[in-house]
């Protein structure tokens, strides 16, 4: 839709004549504000800046300029609009500022490299007050005031007792730390950068703090990369959990959890994000551990190695117990094979030695005269043979079946001549005129060939 030339005009005047500057009051858990010195006048100021129509919203704008002043990696949550002041020039030019209270999760100040603020401190209700009118905005100490009023006023807030249960101003926080083992059993420590605003040159151990909506895996693995570049890494079990005192101040508002955390690859280079850290070291774990002091925030990390140590030398304890169990199963497995290997070694050697033994049987029965075939003692001689049969048959032991005019297999038979009394081995063509010798197998293994005549 087109518009005329005082609406158009209108527009330009909202533009040149209105704008709209967002501060927030950003408080830390020890209940500091976050204040930012102007390089232009030397004074201390609140972190924002101006609505910009570019942004989708008012908040979008405000979180835009607070990520430019102080950094991206800060993490924080607006909770509250606590001021509105409307000022005009002249009956001109008019200007709203907006003030909101936010709470500080975690991360590194950084100022912004366009020089438009030289320093910045954390602090107390108190020190605000008492700074003088030269030192600061005009309008800091009044809305500093308002957010303080506001957070006593709020039941809920961490500023005050809290007997009701309810949650306090600053949620509670997950902290995750790992300690990361490579493939020599090595524990990897870090040494925190000297700009750090707390804990500066502690040793350390990977890790941070959750962001909302991340899962306690992927929490960790985006500190692991973040703080180091490994990526090669497999999370493998919560070492311990950790928390404060039930009387101790923050004991509602930070939690901790423990891994232990394997890396599988080669190279044991570490990318460090300097702005945290500014050294790193493989050491064993008694190196390690010794390396870390007995108290405070050091301390607890050396029971996280501790933690680790004891962890790794029960997987070692229970992969060696594993280890024992499958040894003992294979040489169950080689004793049965064994004593089967043997029994059926003996079974053979007896049932070789039987078959001469057999075939005698065979050649004596075969030529019994018809008339004496009822003879009490040839009865006697067969049923011999018939036990024989009934032996080998529960050692499956087979006849194999050859019959006169089958057709020579070399595989089961032996010829021992052929027909016109010349000597054959291994003729395909010919055939079976004579069985000599009979042949048997014991399963599918062959123990003595069919001896045959072929012809």
């Amino acid at each position: 839709m087109k518009k005329n030339n005082s609406v158009e005009n209108w527009y330009d005047s909202v533009k040149k004549d209105f704008s709209l500057a967002q501060k927030i009051i950003l408080v830390n858990e020890k209940s500091e504000v976050l204040l930012v010195k102007t390089t232009k006048d030397d004074l201390w100021d609140l972190p924002g800046g101006h609505f910009d129509e570019n942004d989708e919203s008012q908040i979008e704008s405000l979180k835009r300029e607070v990520a430019e002043e102080i950094g991206n990696s800060v993490d924080f949550e607006i909770l509250d609009e606590i001021s509105v002041e409307l000022r005009k020039w002249k009956g001109e030019f008019t200007n709203v500022k907006v003030g909101y209270l936010a709470k500080y999760n975690f991360g590194k100040i950084k100022l912004e490299d366009n020089n438009e603020h030289s320093d910045f401190k954390w602090m107390n209700f108190d020190e605000i007050e008492n700074l003088k009118n030269g030192d600061c905005k005009e309008w800091l100490k009044r809305v500093v005031e308002k957010a303080q009023i506001r957070m006593k006023q709020n039941s809920n807030s961490e500023f005050e007792d809290e007997k009701d249960g309810g949650e306090k101003f600053l949620n509670s926080m997950i902290n995750i730390k790992a300690v990361i083992v490579n493939q020599k059993k090595e524990a990897l420590i870090l040494k925190r950068s000297n700009e750090e605003e707390f804990n500066k040159g502690a040793y350390d151990l990977v890790g941070g703090y959750m962001r909302e909506g991340e899962s306690f895996e992927e929490a960790l693995l985006r500190e692991i990369k973040e703080e180091t570049g490994l990526t090669e890494v497999t999370i493998e079990s919560i070492l311990k959990a950790k928390e404060f005192p039930r009387d101790h101040e923050k004991f509602n508002k930070i939690k901790a959890l423990r891994f232990i955390v394997k890396y599988s690859g080669e190279n044991d280079e570490v990318k460090l994000n300097e702005e945290e850290h500014e050294s790193f070291e493989w050491l064993s774990f008694d190196e390690a551990v010794k390396a870390f002091s007995d108290e405070g925030f050091e301390g607890e990390k050396k029971e996280s190695l501790l933690a680790a140590k004891n962890y790794l030398e029960r997987e070692e304890a229970l992969s060696g117990w594993h280890r024992t169990l499958a040894d003992f199963d294979n040489y169950k497995k080689r004793a049965l094979e064994r004593e089967r290997e043997f029994n059926q070694y003996a079974s053979e050697k007896i049932i070789n030695e039987m078959l001469p033994v057999l075939d005698n049987f065979h050649s004596a029965t075969e030529h019994i005269p018809e008339s004496d075939q009822e003879n009490p003692w040839v009865t006697g001689i067969m049923y011999i043979q018939k036990q024989m049969y009934k032996v080998f048959e529960d050692n499956d032991v087979t006849e194999m079946e050859v019959e006169i005019g089958d057709e020579f297999n070399a595989e089961i038979m032996e010829a021992v001549k052929s027909d016109d009394e010349s000597e054959g081995n291994n003729s395909k063509k010919e055939k079976v005129v004579k069985i000599v010798r009979k042949g048997y197998k014991i399963k599918e293994k062959i123990m003595r060939p069919v001896k045959v005549v072929v012809g």
